[in-house]
């Protein structure tokens, strides 16, 4: 009971990092990084999940193959092991929602824009 005292002080002093707000902030850390995979066996895509300044999750999706362009998610979602992502600026708005490895190397799911749905496999580059 003591040791909890004293972390909560030291955190609130700065003299420690703080301590994640709940559950979901734990979670949310096993998707933050650069995500790379093949769309469609031809198309590369890395998708990059951060940490907002609000603490929600935020992100990017970049196609280098296609351009040197760089889009960010309208919406970035993981629960229950699930990533859900949305590109709302980009016509057909694309998504994508995969299931994360127990290993937390891979995500595997399907791709969507407008009536076209692939699957897609991306692995954590970090």
């Amino acid at each position: 009971m003591v040791r909890v005292g004293v972390l909560a002080l030291a955190v609130a002093l700065g003299l420690a990092p703080p301590l994640p707000a709940s559950g979901q902030d734990l979670d949310d850390q096993a998707v933050i990084g650069s995500w790379q995979g093949l769309l469609g066996g031809q198309l590369t895509v890395i998708f990059t999940v951060e940490l907002g300044e609000d603490g929600d999750l935020t992100g990017t999706l970049e196609s280098p193959d296609q351009s040197d362009m760089t889009f960010l998610f309208s919406s970035v979602k993981f629960e229950d092991g699930t990533l859900t992502l949305a590109v709302s600026s980009v016509p057909g708005t694309p998504t994508f929602s995969g299931e994360l490895s127990a290993d937390g190397s891979v995500i595997s799911g399907e791709f969507s824009q407008g009536t076209t749905q692939l699957p897609l496999e991306l692995t954590k580059t970090e």
